[in-house]
């Protein structure tokens, strides 16, 4: 997990490095990682400008049929400075 959890903060800008911890990582992980394994599909949903940030938003789909998630990821310099699943 920690190779992963390495993987993921790779572009993220400081303040969401050390805001998100190995432990809140490994917990979204725990959860999404059996239904993501089942099958999945993403629908990229649009863009928006928020706060001096580029906020991208995808609608994530499992094939277990159960609720649907959306997945939003906000970049500033490039930087990933957030990233939500709800």
């Amino acid at each position: 997990a920690g190779a992963k959890y390495a993987d993921f903060l790779k572009y993220a800008d400081d303040a969401f490095k050390a805001g998100l911890t190995k432990q809140n990582f490994g917990g979204v992980a725990a959860q999404l990682s059996p239904r993501l394994k089942g099958g999945h599909t993403v629908a990229f949903l649009g863009r928006l400008r928020q706060g001096g940030h580029d906020v991208f938003l995808w609608k994530l789909s499992f094939k277990d049929g159960g609720d649907e998630s959306l997945v939003k990821m906000a970049l500033k310099a490039k930087l990933v400075a957030g990233f939500w699943v709800q």
